[in-house]
């Protein structure tokens, strides 16, 4: 019971970073795109920093496979 626990923790940690790590990029604006560039800073510096809906997003989406694979391995 407690190995299914930990064995289950263990799929959704590295399922939420490499989703995680592969939304990032998602729909990112840079500074030159937006024609909005700060003074010290770099242009291709984003316009919004999305951290917060990236890792709901995340977090929804290695649930959701998460679950796939603990019903999957059974």
């Amino acid at each position: 019971m407690v190995g299914d626990f930990v064995l289950a923790f263990g799929i959704f940690f590295i399922v939420w970073w490499c989703v995680f790590l592969a939304l990032l990029p998602v729909g990112v604006r840079t500074q030159d795109e937006a024609g909005e560039v700060i003074r010290g800073t770099v242009s291709s510096a984003p316009v919004e920093f999305l951290l917060l809906r990236r890792s709901l997003q995340a977090t929804s989406v290695a649930a959701f496979l998460t679950g796939l694979v603990m019903f999957w391995i059974g």
